[in-house]
């Protein structure tokens, strides 16, 4: 099973973290009412107060405790109520991102106070640590011992991180900021929490604000609601631009799903960060992770049709490029995504693909035997034996020695408080049917449907009629519904194979093709360090071209060295200055008319096989403006910021 969010944030380590407190397991130990915190400054320079909720770590016979790091900001403006920010999932931690979380929706937070806390087991409220699954990465064939060894290690501890646990916490959180009814604002894992405290304690809630839904009995073990959205996602990302190379993007991955199947894996070239091509393959489960991989990328969204399309008709190099980048392996600190509580929390309360009390043995028949109720339409056009092993699950949860009863979880009915629903259209990872869904067990909620976003809505630059929607809905006014518009990151065309598929630009022949292939290519670069900013080594790095060479930035340039992109057809060179002042670019190759250029003013001029060409440099490539590195991407200057529900795959389904 994948967490229902990432971050990709890089905040200061928090440096305060409260471990649990054991005492002798026969006597229960003094707790004080949370009403007692004491909140100070929680740095010199911070307008935020932090504190130390204790609270039992054995409900109901608080054997021993454990202490919540909780901070809390009020924003400028007359005082009007409390906003609990909860965290996504499950096991990320809340408060390194609080400030940012203020500041992101202090127009429609003005005057509210901002409260944020790491869930039990997560950041500085008792950080757990299961050393067999740190640094577990991409090796998936351990996952299940990992998980077990982890089982051991906690011991009966292991029952006390799930959500009914974090709804009495946060609870105690309430009670000892002294505050009446509260705003739950959850993104991700967090509507889970928050739907569930509604249902228990609705007298103490004053609305909800719900963002990327995971239902209160969710999420499904095998993820049918996600699959089912495929062919429908696919459709809607493509919309008319797609013509031009499919008319059915959802029929191309059940094609390729189809003839990998088939084949046993897809192989073909894969260009590194060396610049040089490399075998590499593709298997049908890493398919699934880049449709998810998705969710936070939408360059990733913006080159999956063209790709697919590309590898059925026998090109597999995007295909590949894009699953390199969009796959890569990523682990946050554990004070920030703590994959221990991960695991405790979705195998100890599920909900689980075989019946808890199964022996070991026996739970792979069993988890079959359920999944072989789902119909194959279900499936999104993936076969069953992949769509069983993305899940991951299964995998995760199988040697979990899970308690014979699951945590009582209140999952309605939910209180008739004012409710809004985001939703991102692109979203997989929490669909908008999951969203609808809850949105109807809500007396009184207003769904939003948030066009070209993928997870966590709010987060996105984009996302600005969202936005709207939350200051409206805190002001009591009404909603409006987000209208579609030009998409941040333009589909991707088929990457060409040949260079006499581009049409001449400028002069006739071949040096017109060239000429088409260095824009084609430039374009390329910049849209790869575009979508650098995504990848988890950062935007700084060598960008390799899709048939071979690199680029980067390089005292306050952009290097070029045999970057290629339309085969035959390589780049070598620098572009300088403001505004690409200066520079020089070498064409050569097999494939197409040789030369130099000559960059002024962000202009190529020269001769290409003895033709004089000019071409004005494309938009996207970074632009070096007052001696500093600004890159003017598509979706603005927010790109590596992620929303408080964020948190990469420590444990990735098997391959």
């Amino acid at each position: 099973m994948r967490p229902i969010g990432r971050h990709t944030r890089r905040l200061a380590l928090l440096t305060l973290a409260l471990g649990v407190v054991f005492a002798a397991p026969a006597h229960a130990v003094t707790i004080p009412p949370p009403e007692q915190t004491a909140f100070h400054p929680c740095s010199r320079q911070a307008i935020a107060r932090c504190g130390h909720v204790v609270v039992p770590l054995d409900r109901p016979a608080a054997t021993s405790a454990i202490s919540l790091f909780v901070r809390r900001a009020r924003l400028p403006g007359p005082k009007h109520g409390t906003v609990f920010a909860l965290a996504g999932g499950p096991g990320q931690a809340a408060t390194p991102f609080a400030d940012g979380t203020a500041y992101a929706f202090r127009r429609a937070l003005k005057g509210r106070e901002v409260v944020t806390f790491d869930q039990r087991g997560i950041g500085g409220s008792g950080l757990l640590r299961c050393p067999t699954l740190a640094g577990i990465g991409d090796q998936t064939r351990r996952i299940a011992g990992a998980v077990a060894d982890c089982a051991d290690t906690l011991g009966p501890r292991r029952a006390f991180y799930t959500t009914r646990d974090s709804v009495e916490d946060l609870e105690a959180v309430r009670r000892a900021v002294h505050a009446g009814k509260v705003i739950l604002y959850g993104t991700s894992y967090g509507t889970k929490l928050a739907l569930a405290y509604a249902a228990a304690y609705p007298q103490n809630v004053e609305s909800l604000v719900l963002d990327s839904v995971v239902a209160a009995d969710g999420p499904d073990p095998f993820m049918r609601d996600s699959l089912g959205e495929v062919p429908r996602i696919l459709h809607q990302r493509c919309g008319t631009a797609c013509a031009k190379f499919t008319q059915d993007p959802a029929a191309d991955l059940a094609a390729l799903v189809a003839r990998i199947g088939h084949d046993g894996i897809l192989r073909g070239p894969l260009v590194r960060r060396d610049g040089r091509p490399h075998p590499a393959r593709l298997g049908r489960v890493r398919l699934v992770d880049l449709l998810f991989a998705g969710d936070f990328d939408p360059t990733l969204r913006a080159g999956i049709p063209a790709a697919v399309r590309s590898a059925l008709n026998g090109d597999p190099a995007p295909l590949l490029r894009l699953t390199y980048r969009g796959t890569s392996e990523f682990t946050d600190p554990v004070s920030y995504f703590n994959p221990a509580i991960f695991a405790a929390t979705v195998c100890e309360e599920g909900p689980l693909p075989f019946t808890r009390t199964t022996p070991f043995p026996q739970r792979y028949a069993e988890a079959q035997a359920n999944f072989a109720q789902i119909p194959d339409s279900a499936l999104g056009g993936f076969d069953r034996s992949t769509a069983f092993t993305a899940s991951g699950t299964f995998e995760l949860c199988r040697l979990w020695p899970s308690a014979p009863q699951a945590p009582a979880i209140s999952t309605g009915p939910f209180p008739a408080v004012p409710a809004l629903i985001l939703s991102g259209q692109d979203d997989i990872r929490t669909p908008q049917s999951t969203a609808q869904a809850v949105a109807r067990q809500l007396p009184n909620a207003t769904f939003v449907s948030v066009p070209d976003v993928g997870h966590s809505v709010l987060d996105w630059p984009n996302a600005g009629c969202a936005r709207r929607a939350l200051h409206d809905f805190l002001a009591h006014q009404a909603i409006k519904p987000c209208r579609p518009g030009k998409r941040v990151v333009p589909l991707e065309p088929i990457a060409p194979t040949a260079l006499t598929q581009l049409a001449p630009i400028r002069v006739p022949g071949r040096a017109g093709r060239t000429l088409a292939a260095i824009r084609r290519t430039l374009q390329d670069a910049g849209k790869e360090f575009d979508a650098s900013f995504f990848s988890p080594a950062g935007p700084f790095v060598a960008i390799p071209g899709l048939r071979g060479g690199w680029a980067m930035l390089k005292n306050f340039g952009v290097a070029l060295r045999r970057f290629e992109y339309v085969p035959g057809v390589r780049l070598t060179g620098r572009f300088e200055g403001r505004s690409f002042s200066r520079g020089y670019l070498r064409v050569f190759g097999e494939g197409g008319s040789n030369g130099m250029l000559r960059v002024h003013r962000g202009v190529l001029s020269g001769r290409l096989g003895g033709r004089r060409v000019s071409l004005r440099i494309p938009s996207g490539l970074p632009r070096i403006e007052q001696q500093s590195v600004t890159l003017e991407v598509s979706v603005g200057d927010a790109r590596r910021r992620s929303p408080v529900a964020a948190g990469s795959t420590p444990l990735p389904s098997a391959r």
